[in-house]
């Protein structure tokens, strides 16, 4: 299973980060705590929730001499495990913020969203959405919009057009007032999406900039190339 890793640890860790993943991963927990100290403790402990590691995180906290000052169910949630989620409610790692329905939806964990939406008080952002529409979760998406109020930003069309979902496109289109931008024609050719581009063309306003041309060939999407060359009048900004 993939891992959402925050940059931060990358930074900080450094080339222990993924010597560290592994042996969370794995239980091999006797060479972290005799070599405790040069894996900056609080990231140790994050990583355990990242990876619903319940077990290494029981242990490490009892090493840990700090204060946790992160929110272990906001990583927990954001790669979906939710039985981590519920015995942290359960105990005195309760605390919590947006970020754990945020991430969880970015990510795509439905069911973890919807525990998170009838245990927990934090709610969510607009995030939520935008970036359930960038990674192609149309599931997420419908089930925030029937029963969500923070709703999508004009982010969520344009990050879909650039990943290429032309499926949440319409949906978003037919279900939401939220729009797009020429962001999205523009990222949506940068990245090769000729379907999408046809339809945005076709049922929105918004037209791509002149920079876009010579990216699309430079990038070697030449139908898209042709098609934009095809209809330039029609597409370029005024």
């Amino acid at each position: 299973m993939a891992i959402y890793i925050h940059k931060k640890y990358k930074r900080k860790i450094g080339k222990y980060l993924y010597s560290l993943l592994e042996l969370i991963r794995n239980n091999k927990l006797s060479y972290i705590l005799v070599n405790y100290d040069q894996f900056y403790n609080s990231e140790a402990i994050e990583l355990c929730c990242k990876l619903g590691n319940l077990y290494a995180f029981k242990l490490l906290i009892d090493k840990n001499k700090e204060r946790i000052r992160f929110y272990p169910i906001s990583y927990a949630a954001s790669n979906g495990h939710l039985y981590m989620i519920r015995w942290l409610h359960k105990n005195r790692y309760k605390r919590g913020t947006t970020n754990a329905m945020d991430w969880a939806a970015k990510n795509g964990h439905l069911k973890t969203i919807i525990w998170l939406h009838k245990n927990r008080s934090e709610g969510c952002t607009k995030y939520a959405m935008d970036w359930a529409a960038s990674n192609g979760h149309l599931d997420v998406i419908i089930w925030l919009h029937k029963n969500r109020s923070e709703g999508c930003s004009f982010h969520a069309m344009d990050l879909a057009a650039r990943h290429g979902h032309l499926d949440i496109i319409i949906w978003l289109h037919k279900n939401r007032t939220e729009g797009c931008t020429s962001d999205a024609i523009d990222s949506a050719a940068y990245n090769g999406h000729l379907k999408t581009i046809i339809w945005l063309h076709k049922n929105t306003s918004f037209r791509c900039s002149y920079y876009i041309f010579e990216k699309t060939k430079e990038n070697g999407y030449i139908k898209v190339y042709n098609y934009l060359i095809k209809h330039k009048n029609e597409l370029l900004k005024n």
